[in-house]
């Protein structure tokens, strides 16, 4: 057991964190789901007094490190290659520097690399799992014979919960879901009339047309040439898509919406506007953790529709008593294509949508999420507490 200073083990206030992933984002600045996640919660976890935070990535310098910095968040990159070993060095002496109690990781490489960290210094580990993709075998096995080294697994979804245990064997009984949480207020701000045509004029969309919507990195695994049929099955000029992001499919996906009434619109700050010109956001992710998009959407009072896959179906409430959105099979391009032209032609039902969905946004509030994620820490750090005691108080008595 590392020698720690003991206060860590009996002040509770405040609980030195060390964050741990293995990248921000991706190559170009380009940014995922978790980069989202960083962004929102590591600001507040800052901000709060529970907890002293330390941040550290494993990879190379990412832009969007400059707006965790301007909100008082310092940021650490260890500038190691994907697959480093040193990464655990790093990790153990940052421990050690900075009298850390309780590691938190994300990413596979971020888990990998807290874990074993974790097991030489002696201290807490949550693995924080955002996605079900699996990894390469190797890594997968890793995930296996290291699963014990974390007091929790955290999951943002059910989905997630289950892909964990199903896939890296990780035991139920560690397993928590958090699902991820949303700054409200910006979605619920109304966007002019004037900022609305000034951004279509922008976007070149026609102040007549209806927008669809579809928002993530443009990766295969999240659908967007699905979105692209859709609007070739609706064959109708005033109805638009408009694709938020940027990814490894762009050039693909150009191509395809080729004399297609499609903008694409690259990566956006302003998602909150972007979503004030759409009736409809459409989802045809085949694999999704829980999909912050589908959340922001609903808190902007916009219904989704999306397959029924991973934890999109806890976000999208699809029944006959409360509905803020329509789930159909996965891959089924015609039910995909039905339920859109159902939500675009249906003015009233897309306003009943539109009501419930905002109701529904009520319970993805990011202070709520920010509030279990504290106690969850809290939890660790006194079990820790009281085992490290109970230890102590065990080999007292041997001794004497």
């Amino acid at each position: 057991m590392l020698p720690i200073a003991n206060q860590i083990f009996m002040d509770t206030s405040p609980i030195h964190i060390l964050f741990v992933s293995d990248h921000l984002g991706h190559e170009g600045g380009r940014i995922h789901g978790a980069t989202r996640y960083f962004l929102d919660v590591l600001p507040q976890l800052e901000k709060s007094a529970a907890v002293e935070l330390h941040v550290v990535f494993l990879r190379r310098y990412h832009k969007m490190a400059q707006l965790l910095e301007e909100q008082g968040v310092e940021v650490t990159f260890l500038q190691r290659a994907k697959y480093d070993p040193r990464a655990v060095l790093d990790i153990v002496q940052r421990i050690r520097n900075d009298q850390i109690a309780i590691l938190h990781c994300a990413g596979m490489k971020g888990i990998l690399s807290g874990r074993i960290a974790a097991r030489i210094t002696g201290i807490p580990c949550i693995a924080h799992l955002h996605d079900m993709l699996p990894p390469p075998v190797p890594i997968r096995q890793m995930m296996r014979l290291t699963r014990h080294w974390s007091e929790l697994t955290l999951a943002i979804s059910n989905a997630v919960a289950q892909f964990a245990a199903a896939y890296f064997k990780t035991p139920p009984a560690t397993i928590s879901v958090l699902r991820n949480g949303v700054h409200l207020s910006p979605f619920c701000v109304p966007t002019s009339p004037a900022k609305r045509l000034k951004l279509r004029k922008q976007l070149g969309i026609p102040e007549d047309a209806t927008v669809i919507i579809s928002v993530g990195r443009l990766h295969a695994v999240k659908g967007f040439s699905d979105s692209i049929n859709v609007l070739r099955h609706i064959r109708n000029p005033k109805i638009w898509l408009l694709i938020v992001g940027e990814g490894p499919e762009e050039k693909h996906l150009r191509e395809q919406a080729q004399g297609l009434p499609v903008v694409f619109a690259g990566q956006r700050s302003d998602i909150p506007d972007l979503l004030t010109l759409a009736a409809v956001m459409l989802m045809p992710s085949y694999s999704e953790g829980l999909g912050l998009s589908a959340m922001e959407s609903l808190a902007a009072g916009v219904p989704v529709v999306a397959y029924a896959t991973g934890g999109l179906k806890e976000v999208v409430v699809h029944n006959t008593h409360n509905t803020c959105g329509i789930l159909v099979p996965k891959g089924d391009l015609t039910a995909l294509c039905e339920a859109t032209r159902e939500l675009i032609f249906d003015k009233e039902k897309n306003q009943q949508f539109a009501c419930e969905a905002r109701r529904r946004s009520a319970s993805f509030a990011i202070d709520q999420h920010i509030e279990k994620l504290l106690d969850l820490y809290r939890n660790i750090f006194r079990a820790f507490c009281d085992t490290r005691s109970a230890n102590t108080d065990a080999k007292h008595k041997q001794e004497t």
